[in-house]
């Protein structure tokens, strides 16, 4: 669901012009290019060169899945599309001239094909339904394994990049070898007809052009529901922070196998849809330049919009094969300059030229013809009345005074019976980096329904704690109790589904998604692969979610996009995720940090009110804001706990003085 605060209108014009553009596109390739073959305006073999293209657009279109939505750079397209090509190859060979049974192709890699035998992995491919699905399934598994061990443990960034390249080359290795009898690097050809059809025939190649053109649009519209889908915005937030996401209870790896598993299908896809308009089928497909080419159609037309993938597929093809036809040895600069060029002055691709030029032409236009621009009102604050940057200087410190007294008059109920045991047990814990001690805690715990404030110098343990407590870091030795279970060895994802929540010192939110898109993210349940595909907020949900926003005062930015956000929106943002998420314990680092005085002060009161329903542990160092707080203070320093208590009570303590206090 889209954010309430969404102009219905507007949504209806982004909706009609997309719909318009799609009725179009699909006229043309529909009607207007065999329209003008029949005419006799274009001759079949346009029509056959077109039809390859959009091959190369279905593989763009799965990498742009991959890399623009998840943010997964993937140098292997180019091997999952040869698989789906060789799958096809081998079929049409099969079915082709043979010599005592065995495919004429063979004769590349032998003078003769009389006494040759098959290898065993032929037989399959005798049949078109099993080898049009094993190239489909080949990819896929393929797809599945790397992505499995890679993203499982956690390979990510240019490595998983170098990862599929190295496995790309050795591929390419693989395929050249004479034994295997796939004619080694001159690979296959002699396809004469694919079903019964001949594949000289201009009606066949009319129709692989129409099927390869269904295929696009099926893929693209999979593709496009899926990015539109609770699903794509998962991918999203992947690609802004994976660990965000592991701290709410996803497994992002189940997210990104997935999706790359359906992007080598796709790309076996298009294998599967190129071989028998081209009529054969090499292993320089999986060559390092192949692999980068493919990056290069979806940059150069706009990652992260499918569309992009097909408009920067077809261009530059299209150009490839205008300028190697009159003038080849220009092409490398060519596709060179094409690439910087669109990287430097377009970055988003050259499906956003359209709007970047309409966009400038109406800052022309309006430069003469702009009316002056009232000032808007800000939001009010939550109870009414207006926000305090809108009051004179005198009502704003009286509204501030009365804030800050309210906060510390506040007082919490506390449920009639508590369990016994504290929620959160630290005992002996260690954590060793090469051989330095950066925590040491004999006893530590906080009670159900307690707020505890650590605070301490730079370097004192203080985030280190947390990381413990939730799972980043491993403790080298001792142990982590929460709700009576021991958490010392259970995976961040698993301590997050337990009901430990945490906020980053720097806000760790989804820039690229709006704010309401962010606080769907965080609803509990909805952790799972499946349950994203299908799963829809209820109206309860809908109305939780408003409540939240209206209670930090971000109601009124809830379809704007995060990355647009003050410092202290994103704040509330990441605060509101937790709320929304209802974990047990809550792990706030430094809330207050960059913060005005107002912006504390509804932050203090937000984290007093929170206790109520949740346990808390805040590190500070504002000692302005903890005084706010009114609660229990623990001080960190190197690594322990030198003082425990009242913030009066370790503010007198001479120990505390000298280390931190009084520095």
């Amino acid at each position: 669901m889209s954010s309430p605060a969404l102009s219905s209108e507007h949504i209806k014009r982004n909706v009609a012009r997309k719909i318009a553009a799609m009725v179009g596109l699909l006229a043309v390739g529909y009607g207007l290019v065999p329209g003008l073959y029949y005419a006799g305006y274009v001759n079949i073999e346009t029509v056959n060169m077109l039809g390859r293209y959009m091959t190369y657009a279905i593989v763009a279109v799965g990498l742009d899945l991959v890399w623009g939505y998840t943010g997964i750079l993937c140098l292997c397209q180019s091997l999952f599309f040869t698989i789906g090509g060789y799958a096809m190859g081998m079929y049409l060979a099969l079915h082709g001239p043979l010599d005592e049974g065995v495919p004429r192709a063979l004769y590349v890699v032998s003078s003769s094909v009389t006494g040759i035998t098959l290898p065993w992995f032929w037989k399959p491919f005798d049949f078109l339904l099993v080898a049009v699905a094993l190239g489909l399934l080949l990819p896929g598994l393929l797809g599945l394994t790397i992505g499995y061990f890679g993203f499982a443990n956690r390979v990510r960034g240019v490595y998983f990049s170098i990862l599929t390249q190295a496995i790309t080359f050795a591929a390419y290795m693989v395929f050249c070898l004479n034994n295997l009898r796939l004619c080694g690097t001159n690979g296959l050809t002699n396809f004469v007809e694919l079903a019964g059809f001949n594949l000289k025939q201009p009606q066949t190649k009319l129709c692989l052009y129409l099927l390869t053109l269904t295929a696009l649009v099926g893929v693209y519209a999979l593709c496009r529901y899926i990015t539109l889908s609770r699903l794509g915005r998962v991918l999203i937030a992947i690609r802004d922070n994976e660990s965000r996401l592991r701290f709410s209870g996803y497994k992002p790896h189940h997210f990104k196998v997935f999706v790359f598993t359906l992007s080598a299908m796709i790309a076996g896809l298009g294998g599967l849809l190129y071989v028998p308009q081209e009529n054969i089928i090499t292993p320089t497909f999986t060559t390092v330049e192949k692999s980068i080419l493919v990056v290069i159609w979806v940059a150069v037309g706009g990652r992260g919009t499918l569309s992009g993938a097909i408009l920067g597929a077809l261009a530059v093809n299209l150009v490839y094969n205008f300028l190697t036809s009159r003038w080849p040895e220009s092409w490398p600069f060519v596709q060179g300059s094409l690439f910087v060029g669109v990287v430097l002055f377009f970055p988003d691709g050259l499906i956003s030229l359209p709007r970047a030029l309409a966009a400038h032409w109406r800052r022309i236009v309006g430069a003469t013809t702009r009316p002056s621009v009232e000032p808007q009102p800000s939001p009010p604050e939550p109870g009414g009345g207006e926000p305090l940057a809108a009051r004179d200087s005198g009502s704003a410190l009286e509204e501030v005074q009365r804030r800050l007294n309210r906060v510390s008059l506040m007082q919490r109920s506390r449920p009639p019976t508590l369990p016994k045991d504290d929620l959160v047990r630290v005992e002996n814990v260690k954590v060793l980096f090469d051989g330095f001690k950066a925590l040491d805690i004999e006893a530590f715990s906080v009670g159900y329904y307690e707020l505890r404030v650590i605070i301490g110098p730079n370097g004192a343990g203080k985030t280190t704690l947390c990381d413990v407590i939730s799972g980043k870091t491993r403790a080298s030795s001792g142990r982590v109790m929460f709700a009576s279970q021991d958490i010392t060895s259970l995976s961040d994802v698993a301590i997050a589904r337990l009901g430990v929540g945490r906020k980053f010192q720097t806000p760790t939110v989804f820039d690229s998604l709006t704010v309401y898109e962010n606080m769907e993210l965080a609803l509990p349940g909805r952790q799972g692969l499946l349950r994203n595909f299908t799963s829809r907020q209820t109206p309860a949900e809908r109305e939780r979610i408003q409540n939240i926003l209206r209670r930090v005062r971000l109601i009124g930015q809830a379809d704007t996009r995060v990355k647009f956000l003050s410092h202290g929106q994103r704040q509330w943002l990441e605060i509101s995720m937790l709320i929304l998420a209802s974990p047990i314990l809550l792990l706030i680092d430094e809330p207050a940090a960059g913060l005005s005085d107002e912006e504390t002060v509804l932050t203090a009161e937000l984290l007093l009110e929170l206790q109520d329903e949740h346990s808390i542990i805040v590190i500070e160092h504002d000692m302005d804001f903890v005084r706010l707080l009114a609660s229990r203070v623990a001080v960190l320093n190197e690594g322990k706990i030198m003082a425990d208590g009242t913030m009066e009570q370790v503010q007198a303590d001479p120990n505390v003085i000298e280390a931190y206090l009084g520095r």
